[in-house]
């Protein structure tokens, strides 16, 4: 996957500059969408209290994997 990131102005960077990019755990854009409009997300319910085919289903969702930071370079 690629994260395009836009330099507005050539002049307005330090060269040779180093930062990180940090990723937090991915949503949906319906879950961002609720989160926005106040509404309650589904997966704050205990897990005792999903449908075996809602435990399922959650497995099938996006997660955040091992490689979440990495360091960027501008030369």
């Amino acid at each position: 996957k690629e994260i395009p990131i836009q330099i507005v102005d050539n002049e307005s960077y330090e060269r040779d500059s180093v930062f990180y990019v940090e990723l937090g755990d991915p949503r949906t854009e319906e879950d961002y969408i609720k989160e926005q409009s106040g509404q309650e997300l589904d997966e704050h319910r205990p897990s005792a209290e999903l449908t075996e085919a809602e435990k399922i289903a959650l497995l099938g969702k996006p997660r955040l994997g091992d490689n979440y930071k990495i360091q960027l370079r501008i030369k």
